[in-house]
């Protein structure tokens, strides 16, 4: 291969797969050329809007007779990666096949995603996926299907595996448990996924760096979920062939079911000694161990309540694996998990940690279970409150005084140096955690609060009483900001 022609493939293989081989038919040169485009991508491809995903045959015909070709008649061995979205309502069997192909001798890609929801019978993998010559390296797959452990699993080249609505499945008849041995592997994610017949899952990756355990619809940055990829369980649609081998794509809101860990009845233990971020939103297993949690800097903790015992203590065990976390994030159900005090459970001191972040609107009647966090982390120096407050009832307004709850607010606030309020509301509760923090937090250097819809509100905020003489309140986005205020507000 000439310079000329390896640019030009370079450039090619960055377009959707369609418009690259539009553009290698234009110049007589290049008419080849499109057979030997390392990555084949059908993220973006359209059918037709004007037909429902249950009646888009003609389109979904088309498109499939369209990869037939492509797949038999290109360059087999410069196949690097390859891409399939969920634009189309594709037979399940054919995506199946193309699957069995690309990751077959002949083709051998290092990166295979799919992204397709399928009816309620879940698609069995091919074993090539599995093999022991495998060059997969990357694997994506966002689509209701089985990985069966009581089968050889081979994972010895993949580095980023990110796993959506799979079922892990073993046979307690053979052994209870089942160990996944990844050792080159650096991202994990398992989002709504399920383990059945088998009573414990390890998983080993000595080179893990990311882990995802995720039991709701979304994920933050690898990738985003969209509510509308789950297929709705809950359908009353009588004519739906759960049995069909014909089962095409079909989309729907998430449900409770479609939500289902799946996992109350097994133990999860992973081993990753390297691991530096965590990301836990998931029902608690029946145990769980994160061996050598020391590592980890940054983490996610959001333990969903199916059970207020197994919640509460889930909670407890996953923030104390965590004791040399610098960045910590909370949900709602965490902080509520953490105020319960009926089991004698207790948090360790976060030495370390340098970063909280409420990440769901904050309840003020949990506010001491913030302030004890703030109070085991004394090199805590920014806080951060993602989403608004949940507004008081009335008769709880008067009594809301947050910095009671603390025997020393201000040296527990001291070490605070940045606070952030993401979405400013004018509920009395927020209006006084702003008012105890500028009071007491004497090393306090930035407060931002945004946005902010009320000019008075905020003149009222600028001119509270500020223990730090430096500290500066921004308004982003707002056109009333006085710089001798934001500059240097009151002093206490």
């Amino acid at each position: 291969m000439d310079i000329k022609e390896e640019i030009v493939l370079q450039i090619l293989s960055h377009l959707p797969t369609k418009g690259a081989i539009e553009a290698s038919l234009v110049c007589p040169e290049w008419r080849n050329y499109w057979k030997k485009i390392p990555v084949v991508d059908f993220r973006h491809w359209q059918g037709d809007p004007s037909l429902p995903d249950e009646r888009d045959h003609p389109v979904a015909d088309s498109f499939e007779n369209f990869v037939d070709i492509l797949l038999q008649t290109r360059d087999k061995g410069s196949l690097k990666i390859f891409y399939l979205g969920r634009t189309l309502s594709l037979c399940q069997e054919k995506i199946k096949t193309w699957i069995a192909t690309v990751t077959g001798d002949d083709f051998r890609v290092e990166e295979l995603i799919i992204d397709a929801f399928f009816k309620r019978k879940p698609i069995v993998l091919p074993d090539s996926i599995f093999r022991p010559r495998s060059s997969l390296t990357r694997l994506e797959l966002r689509m209701n299907t089985v990985i069966d452990l009581c089968k050889p699993v081979n994972f010895d080249k993949i580095k980023i595996l990110r796993l959506s609505r799979v079922k892990f499945s073993g046979d307690m008849r053979v052994r209870k448990w089942q160990e996944l041995v990844c050792p080159a592997l650096e991202e994990l994610t398992m989002c709504c996924f399920r383990v059945e017949e088998m009573s414990a899952l390890s998983i080993k990756a000595a080179s893990l760096k990311r882990l995802v355990i995720s039991g709701i619809g979304r994920e933050s940055g690898v990738p985003t979920f969209d509510p509308n990829d789950f297929y709705d369980y809950d359908s009353d649609d009588d004519d739906v062939d759960v049995d069909s081998d014909d089962d095409h794509i079909h989309f729907g809101l998430p449900t409770s079911r479609d939500i289902e860990s799946g996992l109350s009845n097994v133990v999860l233990n992973i081993y990753a000694p390297n691991l530096e971020y965590f990301r836990f939103t998931e029902e608690f297993p029946a145990d769980f161990e994160l061996d050598n949690g020391e590592s980890v800097e940054a983490a996610e903790i959001g333990c969903f309540n199916r059970g207020k015992e197994k919640w509460v203590r889930g909670s407890y065990k996953l923030l104390n694996g965590l004791q040399n976390v610098k960045h910590l994030v909370l949900n709602y159900d965490t902080l509520e998990a953490i105020s319960v005090s009926e089991y004698g459970l207790e948090l360790p001191m976060f030495h370390k940690l340098n970063h909280v972040e409420v990440a769901e609107r904050f309840n003020c009647e949990l506010h001491r279970s913030l302030f004890r966090l703030i109070e085991l982390a004394p090199g805590l120096s920014s806080l951060v409150f993602a989403r608004a407050f949940i507004p008081l009832k009335d008769d709880k307004v008067k009594d809301f005084y947050p910095w009671k709850a603390l025997t020393a607010p201000k040296s527990v606030f001291g070490h605070l140096r940045f606070v952030e309020f993401r979405e400013f509301s004018r509920d009395p509760a927020v209006l006084k955690m702003i008012e105890s923090l500028l009071r007491d937090a004497n090393n306090l250097e930035r407060m931002t609060i945004y946005p902010s819809y009320e000019e008075s509100m905020e003149e009222h905020i600028l001119n509270l009483p500020r223990a730090s003489k430096s500290c500066v309140i921004n308004f982003p986005f707002c056109s009333f900001v006085p710089d001798d205020l934001t500059s240097s507000g009151p002093s206490s």
